[in-house]
């Protein structure tokens, strides 16, 4: 360990020897971890390494696994437009599969919501739409209503986040949550809340990892027909 703290060091990386153990703490337990069988199912390890050392540089940009520095920027009316009929196909199908709506109901009502939410598009009152990239590629979207909706005064909504298919487990989703948060910070937005699918326990993995916690639950039970 004496060896790790000196090589640390002198490499000039952030911190010092508690930094050091803590980093050898997290990968030895990771690495068992990994070797084994996971304590939670649906837990990635690779979260946690991007969470841990984004925390432990502290004020630099923190990377992606990759490496890439993810920057959101305004959705154009272009790419909203493409991203609109994927959005209300995967929003129906989640409503299919967690809420047992018929297909074609949950198709009508998730194209309900979404022209009720984003009536004018990307110059919708309250929308945040921002698309992330990396250098010039683009990974993915991410779609916040400000405060003022259903949610309340004080809280915004993460409505959708999505990293493209070929960009995913690259620790891109968590990199534009942190950089949505920090655009509604300067906002002076205190609060953001979110919904994920019971089923979805990928995501639900991610929110607890970057610090969300349950602040009310549904629950639903599929009864069978009665004879």
């Amino acid at each position: 360990m004496l060896g790790a703290v000196a090589f640390h060091l002198a490499s000039g990386s952030p911190g010092g020897a508690f930094e050091v153990a803590l980093l050898h703490y997290v990968m030895d337990g990771l690495l068992l971890d990994l070797l084994g069988t996971s304590i939670e199912a649906g837990f990635d390890p690779d979260d946690v390494v991007v969470a841990f050392v984004s925390r432990l540089v502290g004020g630099r940009r923190p990377m992606t696994r990759e490496g890439g520095v993810v920057e959101l920027t305004p959705m154009t009316a272009e790419e909203f437009a493409r991203r609109r009929e994927p959005l209300v196909r995967s929003y129906a199908e989640a409503m299919v599969v967690d809420r047992g709506l018929a297909p074609d109901a949950a198709l009508d009502r998730a194209t309900t919501q979404l022209r009720e939410q984003l009536p004018d598009g990307v110059d919708s009152a309250g929308a945040l739409l921002r698309t992330a990239r990396v250098g010039d590629a683009e990974v993915g979207w991410i779609w916040v209503a400000l405060p003022g909706g259903p949610a309340g005064a004080h809280t915004a909504w993460l409505n959708n986040v999505e990293v493209h298919p070929g960009h995913r487990r690259q620790g891109y989703g968590r990199r534009m949550i942190q950089l949505i948060e920090a655009e509604l910070a300067a906002l002076g937005v205190p609060e953001l809340g979110l919904n994920v699918f019971g089923s979805n326990t990928g995501a639900i993995h991610l929110y607890h990892s970057l610090g969300y916690r349950v602040a009310a639950q549904q629950m639903t039970k599929r009864i069978s027909p009665a004879g």
